[in-house]
């Protein structure tokens, strides 16, 4: 129990601490390596399995040794202490044995999502100054914007079309079939397609990933560097969901840090089954996505393409039928993925394990949440689960625990500790040894001042006063951007008493007991030629109490015609396909002029098959503002003429 003397600042007094035990809060980070963490955390249970990819499962022991070998085939390549290797590929194992065998030398592995534009992975490699590529062999999708079409690109076309322009002196090719057996081949639809869409290499420096492991395999054994605390072991790229992403670099004690703070929540259990959605190209994919789950010894199911389209129903998501067979306990997912699983019948129809079910990126809206815990608590479980092992003393309610993070929060600062700390109009309780608090700017002075916290009789009245930036404090603070130190200032600031905090550039404020408010991006929120505020989530919610619209974003962006003025465009998707768009709408326009200011009612609406998404799995509002801000002036000009 937190005993000092209470101030009512979250920085001094610290409530969220009051919910932990003193083992908790005292309990140290370590630091080593990623490679000797896991190793440390699983040398009990080598024998368990740690990766199940199409039903072939890697043991912790062979995790281990193949992530020994690739650090010994990086040095045969020529990557020492603080060089980088990029790798364009989605969650295969040998990404993963890529980050360990990297952390073991003290060379830094740059995660790049595979269905990056060919620019944009130059961009990527010469940043990092990356004479080794290692890239995914296979086709990804990617949409076109303009044409609204899906269209297949061949990963290594693009790195042989850019790879001149970098310094990188030999690529690797990683086929997608490389850890599976022939009875995966034969049992899975996506792993064979991923067969089909294979590229050889046509441009030289190009060795396959055989020859890459085999040259490990024969080397001797290494002297390691001496561990250094603080030095780079990755870099991912931030959620581009407000601009052009960024490459956050981080150290394994960042990692580790976001890793420990999740697994003292409590909420994680041991030798469990965890499924793997997001790639390690993002954070969230990266920390929670694979070092939590391996730390706890987990058998983690990895899915390169959560985006497939199951061959038995077209309309369905492969990732449903994957979900369904693995029967995991753990998923960790972006909100779009949560909206595809509790909507579809095969899904719903059947039997799970699950316990946790954890949603980061833009958080779901309380419509959302309360459709997706309306059907999870029909959910029943299978024979022979084991209540007392995976629940302890945990109620058998499953519901979306929602969290919050930023990438430069390596993705984790608050979680939802199961079905008893979940708190309507949250994204969870800031996490043990992190810090959480709202600040607002001082115009006069240039000072970032601290919000005290919101008391729970005030929440549903809290006012802009009470709302601020919030902004994190804690050990998986990332190291920064790498070579942009402009956007690193902007991103952590040392405030005037000397501390330093990430500014996450989302809006909201934390209250009495620790639990973080997400009111929306701040980069979003507008303020109209009246001087009024006005914030999509709250359209969004008025929005998507029609039963018939699966999913909706408020886009606001500028109208010319008026000094500060704004317009407002809602996107959405249709659960009930057969709708009546024009009734929809109206139905939309009514709620709307019923419950908001008037100043805060949509001006357009355009029904979508899908909303676009960024790579990590967010709507793309950059995308929906552009499409809104170019059909509107297309349609000034057309009424000028």
């Amino acid at each position: 129990m937190n005993e000092r003397q209470k101030t009512g600042y979250p920085s001094l007094d610290r409530n969220h601490e009051d919910c932990y035990d003193a083992e908790v809060l005292n309990a140290a980070m370590p630091k080593t390596t990623l490679y000797d963490y896991l190793y440390e955390e699983n040398k009990h249970r080598l024998k368990l399995p740690a990766i199940n990819y199409f039903d072939n499962k890697i043991s912790y022991q062979k995790l281990l040794d193949n992530s020994v070998v690739v650090s010994k085939s990086l040095d045969h390549y020529g990557i020492k202490k603080g060089d980088t290797v990029t790798v364009v590929a989605p969650s295969l194992p040998e990404a993963f044995y890529i980050l360990l065998g990297a952390s073991r030398i003290g060379a830094i592995a740059n995660f790049v999502d595979p269905r990056y534009g060919e620019k944009a992975i130059e961009h990527k490699i010469k940043d990092t100054n990356s004479k080794l590529v290692i890239a995914f062999d296979g086709a990804v999708k990617t949409f076109n914007r303009r044409t609204k079409q899906f269209k297949k690109q061949h990963v290594l076309d693009k790195i042989g079309n850019i790879i001149d322009n970098t310094v990188a002196e030999e690529v690797i090719s990683l086929p997608a079939s490389n850890s599976i057996t022939m009875m995966s081949v034969l049992k899975n639809d996506t792993i064979r397609a991923a067969m089909f869409d294979r590229q050889k290499s046509e441009f030289k420096d190009c060795y396959s990933w055989k020859e890459f492991f085999k040259a490990g395999s024969y080397s001797k054994d290494l002297v390691l560097p001496q561990y250094e605390a603080d030095r780079p072991v990755a870099v991912v790229s931030t959620g581009g969901s407000t601009g052009t992403p960024k490459s956050a670099l981080f150290s394994n004690e960042n990692i580790i840090g976001a890793t420990m703070q999740c697994r003292l929540t409590g909420i994680f259990p041991e030798e469990a089954r965890w499924y793997d959605i997001m790639p390690p190209s993002i954070a969230y994919g990266l920390a929670d996505g694979s070092i939590l789950p391996f730390s706890l010894g987990n058998e983690v199911r990895l899915n390169p393409d959560p985006t497939a389209m199951s061959l038995k129903n077209p309309s369905q998501l492969q990732m449903i039928e994957d979900l369904v067979r693995f029967d995991p306990h753990t998923v960790a997912c972006a909100p779009n993925h949560v909206l595809a699983i509790v909507n579809s019948k095969e899904w719903q129809n059947n039997t799970h394990s699950m316990i946790n079910f954890i949603v980061g990126g833009d958080s779901l809206n309380k419509e959302q949440l309360r459709r997706a815990n309306e059907i999870l608590s029909t959910l029943k479980r299978p024979k022979g689960f084991d209540k007392e092992r995976w629940l302890g003393d945990r109620e058998d309610i499953l519901t979306v625990n929602t969290g919050w993070g930023s990438t430069e929060s390596t993705a984790a600062a608050s979680v939802a500790r199961g079905s008893e700390n979940v708190k309507p109009g949250t994204v969870g309780q800031t996490l043990p040894n992190e810090v959480v608090s709202a600040f607002k700017k001082n115009e006069e002075t240039g000072e970032y001042e601290e919000l005290p916290y919101v008391l729970n009789s005030e929440i549903e009245n809290v006012n802009d006063n009470q709302i601020g930036e919030l902004c994190v404090m804690g050990p998986n603070m990332m190291l920064g951007y790498l070579n942009n130190q402009e956007e690193t200032d902007k991103a952590i600031v040392e405030h005037s008493d000397g501390t330093k905090w990430v500014h996450s550039g989302d809006l909201g404020f934390v209250d009495e007991e620790g639990y973080v408010h997400f009111i929306d991006r701040q980069k979003y929120i507008s303020v109209g030629h009246d001087g009024f505020k006005v914030t999509p989530v709250e359209i969004e919610d008025v929005i998507l109490k029609d039963e018939r619209i699966d999913a909706c974003k408020a886009v606001i962006f500028s109208d010319p015609e008026q000094d500060r003025g704004t317009v407002i465009k809602v996107y959405y998707t249709l659960r009930d396909k057969l709708a009546d768009v024009n009734e929809v709408e109206e139905r939309a326009n009514l709620m709307c002029e019923l419950e908001l200011a008037d100043y805060k009612c949509p001006m357009d609406y355009e029904c979508m098959e899908k909303l676009p998404m960024t790579n990590s799995g967010k709507i793309d509002v950059m995308a929906l503002r552009a499409d809104a801000e170019a059909k509107s002036k297309k349609h000034k000009q057309y009424i000028k003429k």
